[in-house]
């Protein structure tokens, strides 16, 4: 079989993507079209946001990928932080992201600054190229099956220095905050590359519109709903201490805040029958039940058709799909019958607060 070589498109390939880019300038656009195309610009090794969005399209349970690790970062920061014994701190396996707040705290620091916040572990002093390469020698990235790593493991669980180990189980406890507080991907950065790639690969040499923009990003948002979330048992048993639960990860489009959103949060199966949010750790101790994954500036309000504060809080339950409106286009959410409570609204009247 003949393998293309970056951005070279068979005939059919390039009919797909020019037919899909015509039917964004005419809104007739489907989800499964814009799936599609993430999996042709996937092929054609594009990459970025464009090679990891078709990867998320192309393995519904996947483990490769930006958008995946992103999510699974999220996930296990929030899951690390919620399990840990604080009298018993265990680092042998750390989330990415709290590595990286780490050895980025570190680096932003001053000299005379890590003197003194670090006096306790090293009275005589140590440099910041030091302390940088002393988490380097400690941790090696832990990869997922033919994916990116989303946790750094410990080289050696024994032998290494005392004053190591409570550098880096003071650390973690001091970038907590930090490390919970990592705001989410805008949008337009794929809707960026999907733009870039339409006229790379010479499908047109027109750049979408401020309207083709929003009603591209309305699809995308459907495209990742309910996207799983997976997590290696042998990590989730090293941070938890216990078997996985009967509780997974997911991303849903969110309208909890006043632009349309896609968050990450853990899911059960209530009753049997209708899915709920189970907690995340709130480095503030409020209730949280979710994590914004990627923001969008879509106004709520405006973008999604449901009256129904039922329905809007727990659309996780519910399949979407883009639909045309009288002012434009807006996101539905389908089989209403699953709300857990009845719908007391209709889908376009007034809103039930």
């Amino acid at each position: 079989m003949k393998h293309l070589f970056p951005h070279e498109l068979t005939p059919q390939r390039r009919f797909l993507l020019t037919q899909t880019r015509e039917r964004i300038s005419r809104r007739t656009l489907r989800t499964s079209d814009l799936q599609l195309s993430l999996l042709h610009f996937r092929e054609a090794k594009l990459g970025g946001w464009l090679y990891e969005s078709g990867s998320g399209i192309a393995h519904a349970r996947r483990n490769q990928g930006i958008l995946w690790s992103w999510a699974l970062n999220v996930w296990g920061t929030h899951l690390y932080y919620q399990n840990l014994d604080r009298h018993e701190l265990k680092v042998s396996v750390l989330p990415l992201d709290v590595f990286n707040t780490v050895q980025g705290l570190i680096e932003r620091r001053e000299q005379w600054q890590l003197e003194d916040e670090l006096s306790h572990i090293y009275p005589t002093g140590i440099s910041k190229t030091e302390l940088l390469a002393t988490l380097r020698h400690l941790y090696q990235h832990k990869p997922e099956k033919r994916g990116e790593p989303a946790f750094v493991e410990l080289v050696s669980k024994k032998g290494n220095f005392a004053e190591d180990i409570r550098l880096v189980k003071f650390l973690v406890l001091y970038c907590e905050d930090m490390a919970l507080a990592i705001p989410p991907t805008p949008i337009d950065e794929i809707i960026d590359e999907i733009d870039l790639a339409f006229r790379e690969l010479k499908i047109t040499d027109q750049s979408l519109s401020v309207d083709e923009r929003i009603y591209l990003q309305l699809h995308l948002l459907v495209s990742f709903h309910n996207s799983l979330i997976d997590v290696r048992s042998d990590v989730f048993r090293a941070i938890t201490n216990e078997e996985p639960p009967n509780h997974e990860a997911m991303l849903s489009v969110s309208a909890m805040e006043t632009t349309l959103g896609l968050d990450i949060a853990f899911y059960y199966l209530k009753d049997g029958k209708y899915l709920d949010q189970a907690d995340l750790y709130s480095p503030d101790r409020t209730e949280r039940f979710r994590f914004p994954l990627v923001a969008t500036p879509l106004d709520a309000e405006t973008f999604l058709l449901e009256s129904d504060l039922n329905i809007r809080c727990c659309l996780f339950n519910h399949p979407l799909e883009v639909r045309k409106t009288k002012d434009g286009h807006a996101i539905v959410a389908l089989e209403r019958h699953r709300a857990e409570f009845t719908p007391t609204r209709s889908r376009s009247g007034p809103r039930d607060y």
